[in-house]
């Protein structure tokens, strides 16, 4: 909600997590209101992950749903 330009409140917050070139779908983990979604997966020495997310807050009267989308992000740990 701080990049809106009107008061907002947040009500939604996805993570996921995948191993790159893995077959399944990863893992994903929602955040209701100002709870921050946070995913783990089982970590794997020079694996390359693939972080996407989403965020969803409401504004104005009568209050609307904005969502972003984040990512993909790729990172080596």
């Amino acid at each position: 909600p701080a990049g809106c330009t009107a008061p907002s409140n947040s009500h939604l917050s996805v993570a996921c997590l995948q191993v790159q070139g893995s077959d399944g779908p990863g893992e994903c983990a929602n955040g209701l209101g100002l709870v921050t979604a946070q995913v783990y997966a089982p970590y794997r020495t020079g694996a390359t992950y693939i972080s996407t997310g989403k965020g969803c807050a409401s504004t104005g009267n009568p209050p609307r749903s904005f969502c972003q989308v984040v990512g993909p992000t790729a990172a080596t740990l």
